[in-house]
Parts: C-alpha cells; structure tokens; sequence
C-alpha cells in the first residue's frame, strides 16, 4: 500500500484522500484485486475515522468485507481498538456486514457477544435476525460464547430473543440454536455444567469473584433450562448428559433449587436414556410403506406450493370441514 495512503487513513482527511486517487485513478482496484490485504478502510476503521471510511465504501463497498492477512474485516479491527462509534455506524449503514465471518469462523455479532456489548447485540439482532444462525468453525454459536464468556445478560438476550421469534422458520432455528453441538459434542447447557466445574476449584487469588462467578453460572443453567426447545438430555462427546455432569461434579443439592428444576424439566442421567434401536442406515434400507410414501408425496407438494396457494387451499380446506 502506498504510505501516503495509509496517512491518510490514519488521518482522516478526505482532500488528501481524492488528491491520491486524482494522481492514480486504479490505486484502490490494485488493493481490491488481491484476496487477503489490509486496505485503507481497515486503518480508517483501527482510527475511528468515519468520514474517510464513509468515502471509501463509497468508491469501493467490497472493501467492508474484504479480510486482512490475519483474518479480519474493518469492522473486526474496529471492535479490536474498541472504535464503538465506528462499530455503530458501519453496522447501520450495513447490517449484513454482522454476518461476516473472520479468523476461526467468528463473526462480527460472535465478537459482540464476547465483549459484551448488549446494545449493539440487539440491534444486530434486529437488523440482521439471520446473525444468530452463524456458528465459527468450531461449531459453536453465539450461546456457547456468551457461556464460555460469562456473559449473562447476553444469554438472557439470546434466549428471550429466539424464543420471541416469529420469522418464517423460526421454530426450527429456534431448536438448532439452543442445540447446537460444537466439534466435541457439546451443546451451550453441558458446557455451563463444566463451567462450574471449573469455576469450583479456582484460588481465591486468581479469582477473587468465584463465588459471584458461580451463581452467574448456576442462574445460566437455569436459564437454558426454562427454554421448552432446550434438549436437557443430549449426550456428548463424553457419553455424558447434563445431569451427569452436574452429579459428577456434586453441584445438586438434596432439596435444592437446581435439583427441583432438574426434576422438573425431565433431567436425565445417559444410562437411562433409551437405547437407539435403528440406526440411519437401517431406516433408508427399510421398505417404503404406503403410509410413509404418502407422507412424502404430502411434504413434497407442500415443499413445491408457494405461500399464497397454500393458503388458500387451506382455506378451502377449512370451509369443506365446516360445511359437512
């Protein structure tokens, strides 16, 4: 990159800014036609300067997306040096820009829900309702971060969010959501299990607010586990479920609160979990029925009906069962 470019940058003086690209009409396609490169608007962004970086997405909008060599977007760099001003304003100007995933497959939005940042994860939320849906290569979604991260007024967020929604589809994002598995098999619920594991043996001397710590993770696992679509007894890498996590690790009390809730909500231990009898491959081998060939042949032509005319053959159906 041309220095007198990036001083610009740093500076934010827009004059400067047209007297470069005056003097060389291609000096910002040479920096877009590479793959990975730190470009003008990632320094704008490490500078909170908004009024050049607003020139530039003019010019060249790619270069919002466009990822350094370490892995970030501007508006992760812009987050890194803590520019909440310049956060805010890229995000409105494009609320898509939440989506954009960075170095491990974390995205604007996971970072928010790391920091903490409540104001701007709701309005992601709002604005980009498809950001919860994104998962970093290691498979875990912004509820496994806010977990890992004790960040519970995020979760409490996240939950009341995805149990609010009423986006087409929203049950089954719902679902995938507070049951996403990350590569070791564990959901959001049997990682605040562990959390408080490992919380439990911390020295007061490197962590001297363990105790506030761990009623933080108690009231997450309560949390998850007053969600109705939360699977309270999936099984992870471990072959262990939530509840044997938690008996494990001695954090049930006879007559507790959590034990109550466990009890409650239908908590159970793996070895008490039904065994699977048919395996996947086994279903597929099975023979087709007629009632499973005319259970597809009905998910088929619902699939291939738009909206409107499945409406209003729903209500035809409607009005024939009134008649008779």
């Amino acid at each position: 990159m041309d220095p007198r470019l990036q001083q610009v940058a740093e500076s934010g003086s827009i004059t400067d800014f047209y007297a470069l690209i005056n003097e060389n009409p291609y000096l910002l396609e040479s920096i877009d036609t590479v793959s990975f490169v730190n470009t003008p608007l990632h320094i704008a962004a490490a500078s909170g300067r908004i009024a050049v970086a607003a020139e530039m997405l003019n010019l060249k909008p790619s270069f919002a997306r466009k990822l350094n060599t370490n892995g970030y977007s501007p508006l992760h760099i812009a987050l890194e040096k803590d520019q909440k001003d310049f956060v805010t304003w890229l995000l409105r100007l494009d609320p898509g820009l939440a989506r954009v995933k960075g170095r491990e497959g974390f995205t604007v939005f996971h970072l928010l829900v790391l920091r903490g940042n409540v104001d701007l994860v709701v309005e992601c939320l709002i604005t980009s309702p498809k950001c919860i849906e994104d998962v970093s290569v290691n498979g875990q979604n912004a509820l496994h971060l806010a977990v890992m991260n004790d960040r519970f007024e995020v979760l409490q967020v996240l939950t009341g969010w995805i149990q609010r929604m009423s986006q087409r589809n929203a049950l089954s994002t719902e679902y995938a959501f507070l049951n996403q598995m990350d590569l070791t098999h564990n959901t959001a619920l049997h990682l605040a299990s562990g959390m408080l594991y490992f919380l439990q043996f911390l020295s007061v001397f490197c962590f001297r607010n363990k105790a506030k710590a761990l009623t933080l993770f108690m009231q997450a696992v309560k949390l998850l586990l007053e969600c109705r679509m939360v699977q309270r007894n999936e099984v992870n890498g471990d072959g262990l479920t939530f509840l044997d996590i938690l008996r494990t690790h001695g954090h049930i009390d006879e007559g507790g609160d959590l034990q109550q809730l466990v009890l409650k909500t239908g908590c159970k231990n793996a070895a008490s979990l039904p065994t699977k009898l048919m395996k996947t491959y086994d279903f597929f081998k099975s023979p087709i029925t007629f009632w499973t060939y005319c259970s597809t042949q009905t998910r088929r032509i619902s699939a291939d009906t738009s909206d409107e005319a499945r409406g209003v053959f729903l209500i035809i159906c409607t009005l024939l069962i009134t008649a008779t």
